[in-house]
């Protein structure tokens, strides 16, 4: 596995460390969400527009 893969499991390991814990659900939905991108060429669901979630989209950190 390269690293940049292993890298882009990040989202979907916190949301599965969070997702059944006493936080909301937008705060799990949030973590998994974090670096989808408008176009869908984020990941790791490849999502897009209207498909994320506002909360995730206040804290999608930009991809250099």
């Amino acid at each position: 596995m390269t690293e940049f893969k292993l890298i882009k499991q990040h989202p979907q390991t916190g949301y599965d460390i969070v997702k059944d814990g006493p936080l909301p659900n937008v705060v799990a939905e949030t973590i998994l969400q974090h670096h989808e991108r408008l176009d869908g060429s984020g990941y790791p669901r490849g999502l897009s527009g209207q498909e994320i979630i506002e909360e995730a989209e206040h804290w999608r950190l930009p991809m250099y």
